[in-house]
């Protein structure tokens, strides 16, 4: 198992659920890379005052 350059285990303040039917992998760097195909839906989420997930609406 290897980490990408500039990998951080840091969260982030809001991230994204995305929705595909489909993806491909590439090799990158000798490093198994899985590319989603266009999303059909996304959802955006973060983190409230109490740390907690919560979608942003």
């Amino acid at each position: 198992m290897a980490e990408p350059a500039g990998f951080a285990y840091n969260q982030p303040d809001t991230w994204t659920l995305g929705i595909t039917r489909g993806f491909r992998i590439e090799i990158i760097d000798n490093i198994a890379t899985y590319l989603p195909a266009q999303f059909k839906s996304s959802t955006v989420f973060g983190y409230d005052e109490s740390g907690h997930i919560r979608e942003h609406l």
